[in-house]
């Protein structure tokens, strides 16, 4: 069920916003937090520890430069196609993401409080049944990005790692 749980968050997005790949700028009316997605913008290849391809992605910005969509594409057997739409509140200064799945029975997840911690743009599970959980990116210094879900059953105490993934950009 975990990386059912990953795959899901890559997906939502693309599917309510349609368009070419916009600039990462947000326009000088909007909160400068919107900006904090914008690093996720482009096409990328998303390989496991091992150098497989596990998925192709594609983030958009959307109108206002305060949501961005994804699609993701699953490339390897196991990895469904997902939907995901991560979107700014101005009221509460943080970052939500919903992501859906039809394949396989239609899956959904959802993380709130997004927020960035340094080079990290770090989310909270919004529905594990059992614990907690957090999904972030990591900014590399090679210019790829850091994939990473853990989870905890002992209230945070401890962590144990869900997936990891490994995101370069298309060229």
């Amino acid at each position: 069920m975990g990386s059912m749980r990953f795959f899901a968050c890559a997906s939502v997005a693309a599917t309510l916003c349609g368009g070419s790949i916009a600039s990462a700028q947000p326009s000088a009316s909007v909160d400068a937090a919107c900006a904090d997605a914008h690093f996720l913008i482009g096409e990328w290849e998303v390989k496991t520890g091992d150098g497989r391809l596990a998925a192709e992605v594609v983030f958009e910005a959307g109108a206002d430069d305060c949501y961005v969509v994804e699609t993701w594409e699953g490339r390897l057997d196991g990895i469904p196609d997902w939907y995901a739409l991560v979107t700014y509140s101005g009221e509460t200064k943080n970052w939500g993401y919903l992501a859906a799945s039809s394949n396989p029975g239609g899956l959904r997840l959802r993380y709130e409080d997004g927020t960035m911690h340094g080079e990290e743009f770090r989310f909270s599970t919004a529905e594990l049944a059992n614990g907690q959980g957090r999904f972030s990116y990591f900014k590399l210094p090679d210019g790829r990005l850091r994939e990473l879900s853990v989870l905890s059953s002992d209230d945070g105490k401890t962590w144990e790692t869900e997936y990891e993934f490994f995101w370069q950009r298309k060229k």
